[in-house]
């Protein structure tokens, strides 16, 4: 008894050029009267699914008063994946849950999409997925503008600074600081 064996001249997802069917027998009655060379159909190739992305990392970052977050997306697992196909995340946008200093924060991942020489031949089933990073502190490098109020003389050394005019080198614009207002300076 035979197996037919069917031949396809593509291997990408979509529509081919036909599919050869060798290895059929003819048989019944009348089957010594006829020879035939094989047939030939269509068939299609349907993208395989990508089920899940998972492990995408998240680049630390040092607060600059957004929410947005920046992907290291050499490291992700796509499920569904063909071992040695050419297949990666072409695009995404992601970002933090809050723009605030914290460890270990939620970053929310939309838009993926796939590249790679094989691309073509996948679908995501989801465009979203989660990770989390970390935004550390940013650093203000130097205050200026900070000055002490005139008093009149009362036998004491403390003063009163003054900050209305503060400016602070590595604020991110748009945020709000001031200094103490205690008395903390000395005079000498």
């Amino acid at each position: 008894r035979h197996r037919p064996c069917y031949s396809a001249s593509w291997t990408s997802a979509g529509s081919g050029p036909g599919v050869t069917v060798n290895g059929l027998a003819l048989t019944g009655l009348d089957a010594d009267n006829y020879t035939f060379s094989g047939v030939t159909t269509t068939a299609s190739i349907t993208p395989a699914n990508i089920s899940r992305v998972t492990d995408i990392a998240v680049v630390s970052k040092t607060y600059d008063g957004t929410a947005a977050a920046t992907l290291n997306t050499s490291t992700a697992v796509l499920t569904g994946k063909v071992s040695g196909d050419d297949l990666t995340l072409a695009t995404s946008n992601a970002y933090f849950n809050d723009k605030n200093v914290a460890q270990g924060k939620r970053v929310y991942i939309d838009s993926l999409s796939l590249g790679g020489a094989d691309a073509g031949n996948y679908v995501l089933s989801r465009t979203t997925s989660e990770s989390a990073g970390n935004i550390t502190t940013a650093t203000i490098s130097a205050i200026s503008g900070v000055t002490a109020a005139d008093k009149t003389y009362d036998g004491t050394t403390v003063a009163t600074p003054l900050n209305t005019a503060a400016v602070f080198n590595g604020m991110v614009s748009g945020d709000q600081l001031t200094v103490a207002t205690t008395p903390l300076k000395v005079f000498s």
